[in-house]
């Protein structure tokens, strides 16, 4: 036996704690390939699940343990531009600046707004699910949404800002609001940004093990933070972004980079732009089997893959096609079928398998 491809103790199911980072687009359709993987791999019954930003929506559809094919369509059919729709152009946004009443409330407006996209969460998933978190920020600090409320962390203190469920659409508004580009959410009392602004970055995981109780042995990151190109563009405009969330301090020292169960980072180096928002069928395909292989080949190198999965995961890995097939065939699935289509998928399982142990 491939001493990559072990037996996973039932001990260890779950005890992982999956992240997915900021990072735009890039975390949506590389973030869902890679969750996907986890999942397919039986690390899916996680003790908590949550993302940051873009991270924070395939995270919330796992979370809610939505069907694996159903993902795949919903995330393929995105129009980014559709969900947050140009409220005003670049020329007004700067333009209004120059007005002297209430300037600030013009960056915090943004050039785009984000309804749409948290009506549409909202309408996939109603209800906050249990183990399901996303974390915003405030002036630098972390806000914490979880399913026991929401929560603060200041300097030196915790305070819990709501209780009870929150609603999905606020907070998966809140993490995505890009300062500059989508406008804050105002959430009792507070005026909200993208959780990857806040002191622990686009990947919070020494927050969420603090929080939650967890080892950060226990977790599982897709990590984008370190994947986009540092264009003197880019660095102008993180610049900026970080001027009008009022957060311009260092951020934390990551330990999960060495600590981590895995640690899966899709590069998708041809995915360029800091919101590139129309996208191709096929490059959400390439960018979704990105994440996936990725994911695929830390999950094997790290001795994180079920021998009884292994050849399910290699050959949804070959082609987005695959993938599609692979997700569509579950236990219900064929067990539901007719005799004969059936027994022809059961065949072919098995000569795909033998043909990859052959090779």
């Amino acid at each position: 036996m491939n001493t990559n491809q072990v037996k996973l103790s039932s001990k260890l199911l779950g005890r992982f704690n999956l992240m997915v980072s900021s990072g735009s687009i890039r975390a949506i359709l590389a973030g869902t390939g890679a969750g996907l993987a986890c999942q397919m791999a039986q690390l899916d019954s996680f003790a908590t699940i949550g993302g940051v930003s873009g991270g924070s929506i395939p995270t919330l559809l796992l979370a809610a343990k939505i069907e694996p094919k159903v993902i795949l369509d919903k995330i393929i059919e995105l129009d980014f531009a559709d969900l947050v729709p140009a409220r005003q152009t670049l020329g007004q946004f700067f333009l209004s600046w120059l007005k002297p009443k209430d300037k600030r409330s013009h960056a915090y407006q943004g050039l785009r707004t984000s309804a749409p996209l948290g009506e549409f969460m909202e309408s996939l998933v109603p209800v906050w699910p249990d183990n399901y978190w996303t974390v915003a920020a405030r002036n630098g600090n972390p806000v914490l949404f979880t399913s026991k409320g929401v929560f603060e962390y200041q300097k030196g203190k915790v305070v819990q800002v709501k209780t009870g469920r929150p609603s999905v659409s606020h907070a998966i508004r809140a993490s995505c609001a890009i300062p500059g580009i989508i406008e804050a959410v105002d959430y009792e009392g507070m005026r909200l940004f993208d959780g990857g602004y806040s002191v622990h970055g686009g990947m919070p995981c020494e927050l969420v093990c603090e929080h939650f109780g967890k080892s950060l042995k226990s977790v599982l990151a897709i990590d984008f933070t370190n994947c986009s190109k540092d264009t003197f563009l880019a660095r102008g405009l993180m610049y900026l972004s970080r001027c009008i969330s009022n957060h311009m301090e260092t951020e934390f020292h990551h330990e999960y980079l060495l600590k981590a169960a895995a640690v899966i980072s899709p590069k998708l180096a041809w995915l360029t732009g800091r919101l590139p928002l129309k996208l191709s069928i096929e490059q959400k395909e390439n960018a979704i089997m990105e994440g996936f292989r990725e994911a695929y080949y830390v999950l094997k190198l790290k001795g994180l893959l079920p021998e009884q999965t292994a050849d399910k995961l290699g050959f949804a890995s070959l082609s987005f096609d695959n993938l599609r097939q692979a997700v569509s065939t579950s236990p219900n699935v064929v067990a539901n079928a007719s005799w004969f289509p059936r027994l022809l998928s059961q065949g072919l399982e098995t000569i795909t398998a033998w043909v990859k142990k052959v090779a």
